[in-house]
């Protein structure tokens, strides 16, 4: 478990490099690694203007490095309306995968959105 101050270190950091490199400031909105949270991260975040927290409510298990057709089936099966899909950067897989579920989802009349919109 971090100490308060290695949290604001942690979060400060991570923040400086999005600001950074999209040039948007993340607050007030929240994921934290592996979804993982206990009341003094809550807390902390809290005071740092990060008011929401999310998590996410499909997860393809793309870390296991499956390959596409696997991550593509995975999210179409259990997508519904305000879905949040959890992917990662790397893998061949996630890549191709994009290339074939985005199509199937905007023919189903989804839309892609970023959270808080």
């Amino acid at each position: 478990m971090l100490a308060e101050d290695e949290i604001i270190n942690e979060i400060s950091k991570t923040e400086y490099i999005i600001q950074n490199i999209i040039g948007v400031d993340p607050k007030p909105i929240i994921r934290f690694p592996y979804g993982s949270f206990n009341t003094t991260v809550l807390k902390v975040a809290g005071s740092m203007g990060y008011m929401y927290s999310i998590l996410w409510s499909i997860d393809p298990r793309d870390w296991e490095l499956p390959p596409s057709d696997t991550i593509v089936k995975r999210i179409l099966n259990h997508i519904s309306n305000g879905a949040i899909i959890l992917l990662h950067n790397h893998g061949a897989g996630t890549a191709a995968a994009f290339d074939i579920f985005i199509p199937a989802l905007k023919e189903q009349q989804y839309e892609f959105i970023t959270v808080g919109s």
